[in-house]
């Protein structure tokens, strides 16, 4: 059950302020789409200078993410109209878990926990999923929990669950947040370490072995944290040195302390002799075993090996230290381990080891892997426009979570696909059906289609199709953007059609539109076309991707500079009823 803590950033569409359905003389763009073009160029211009290199100027541009629970499902959007972000949930919802209220069992679409109080007008910088219950984290240092709190893991100090988001007293700016099966730990922005919640196992990490806590406890003897991850009976973190420490049960050698211990109440060091680079700033534990990547990227796992979880390609043989993960030319950014599976992301590239009960290692069938397997693509579609500009024919992936029995990875706009157990809606697809290959998730709308143009003088008339699914709220307004050294571009709050002005005639243009709603945001694959005098050359649906020979840093930053003249010029756009 992984922690993270990012904006989302999906290459979206810059919103205005005002309201739907009036038109705008002199806009105020807000800056959406810039910030995740930044997110792929910052990633093309990392690809050579190691993964470390490339996760901090990733994340430094902000990423979309996405948690899995036990059977739900949330993630953080950005959509139009404003900066900050929304939190959506799908799954199950026995103990109020989807933070939504009410007594439904579950939900089989994304509903938005943040458009009600407390957490209306709140943006949250990070979230995790637990068992049955779910927290987030607030800018200012705010934390929320709700859903289950049969062993206080809400922390709240009261009893009983919560099936709205309640503020969690004791702790404060908080900077992330980790959720175990039963229990939440949270790290401080001075990197401290606070734990509440089920502590049979010591996974608090306080020194003592005995009932509960149900409000936050600090973790003494930890100093500079900057990642931190939480399941069943442990919690692990790592240290701005890139040292990891875990503490909990040992029953499988989950610690990684060599066999030092065989539960540990206090935070032990991961034995790292084996590993000739530090740590990253992440570090993910599953049900009984735990994973990390080095600044080069290798990825280590260490504790139970009983379904290939480690990856080493061993004889399902438990590890007491840090293993090297068999990943051939792999080079990973982030892992992720849940209930005896492992995921890792690569460059734009999940894959998956270990159990495969319910097909949750997504490779399309339900056999166990004891080394990375890529998965399969499923309903994944190239990325709109970056995919064939990087070459890739599926989704640009960028974050993955494993827990229960099902996976999830967001791609680099910010759609969702989930894969594996479905008995409670968590893939998010409006079905209860299994699947063993990556499903989309109904929560941003598809890209739009037909984009056709048309020859202006000095301008560009642009007109599309709606999104055949608009996802988890309808389409709010869509623009269109000409890749010009000016940034070009037009905008409409419903209409299907604009004309992109102060084009330069006879010059060829890329064009691509983009769908915004309250949930995410799309693009369409680019059109080009070109301004002739007196409105010539009509009619032009040329799509596809030329840009493909060309080199993919310089695309990216000539959206960055087109897209960073038009917004600051807040004048460029003109959105129409």
């Amino acid at each position: 059950m992984a922690a993270w803590c990012a904006t989302t950033v999906v290459v979206a569409l810059t919103a205005v302020a005002g309201s739907p359905g009036r038109a705008s003389a002199d806009p105020e763009p807000r800056p959406v789409l810039l910030r995740t073009v930044q997110a792929a160029a910052a990633k093309a211009k990392a690809m050579g200078r190691g993964t470390a290199a490339a996760q901090a100027e990733l994340e430094d541009a902000g990423a979309p993410a996405v948690v899995a629970g036990g059977v739900h499902t949330c993630a953080l959007t950005l959509g139009v109209f404003s900066d900050d972000t929304s939190l959506w949930c799908w799954g199950g919802n026995g103990a109020g878990q989807l933070g939504i209220g009410g007594t439904a069992a579950e939900s089989l679409v994304p509903v938005r926990v943040n458009a009600v109080a407390p957490l209306a007008g709140v943006d949250l910088i990070g979230a995790d999923a637990g068992a049955a219950h779910t927290c987030a984290a607030a800018v200012g240092g705010a934390l929320y929990c709700w859903g289950s709190n049969a062993q206080g893991q809400l922390g709240t100090g009261g009893p009983g669950e919560e099936r709205r988001p309640v503020p969690v007293p004791g702790v404060t700016d908080v900077a992330a947040v980790a959720t175990g099966q039963e229990h939440t730990c949270a790290v401080t922005d001075v990197g401290s370490v606070w734990c509440w919640g089920r502590n049979d196992a010591g996974q608090l990490g306080t020194g003592s072995l005995a009932a509960s806590a149900g409000t936050p406890q600090p973790v003494g003897g930890l100093v500079g944290i900057t990642g931190i991850a939480a399941h069943e009976h442990n919690t692990c973190v790592v240290d701005a040195g890139g040292d990891a420490w875990c503490w909990g049960s040992d029953a499988d050698g989950q610690l990684g302390d060599a066999g030092a211990a065989t539960t540990s109440r206090v935070p032990v060091q991961v034995d790292e002799s084996g590993i000739g680079d530090p740590f990253l700033d992440q570090v993910d534990v599953g049900r009984r075993h735990a994973c990390a990547v080095d600044d080069e990227g290798a990825a280590y796992c260490w504790g139970d090996d009983s379904a290939g979880q480690l990856g080493d390609g061993g004889a399902a043989t438990d590890s007491p230290m840090p293993v090297p993960v068999a990943a051939g030319e792999r080079l990973f950014v982030r892992v992720d381990a849940g209930d005896d599976t492992t995921c890792g992301l690569e460059i734009f590239v999940v894959s998956c080891w270990g159990d495969n009960t319910r097909g949750r290692l997504g490779t399309g069938d339900v056999a166990n892997r004891e080394t990375p397997a890529g998965i399969a693509n499923g309903e994944m579609r190239p990325t709109p426009f970056l995919g064939p500009l990087f070459g890739l024919a599926s989704a640009l992936l960028i974050g993955v979570d494993t827990s229960g029995g099902h996976t999830c990875a967001v791609e680099i706009l910010g759609s969702v696909y989930c894969w594996g157990a479905n008995d409670a809606g968590q893939l998010g697809d409006r079905t209860r059906v299994d699947n063993a290959a990556p499903v989309r998730t109904s929560l941003s709308p598809d890209p739009v289609t037909g984009v056709r143009l048309a020859a202006r003088d000095r301008a560009l008339a642009v007109s599309w199709q709606a999104p055949a699914d608009p996802g988890a709220t309808p389409v709010v307004a869509y623009a269109a953007l000409a890749l010009a050294d000016t940034g070009e571009g037009c905008g409409t709050f419903g209409a299907r059609s604009c004309v992109i002005p102060g084009l330069v005639n006879g010059t060829r243009y890329p064009v691509f539109v983009l769908a915004g709603t309250v949930a995410g945001i799309s693009i369409s694959d680019v059109a080009y076309g070109t301004p002739t005098g007196g409105g010539a050359g009509a009619g032009l649906p040329i799509t596809g991707s030329p840009l493909r020979a060309q080199s993919a840093v310089a695309v990216a930053l000539l959206i960055i500079g087109a897209v960073g003249l038009w917004t600051a010029r807040r004048r460029r756009i003109r959105f129409t009823a």
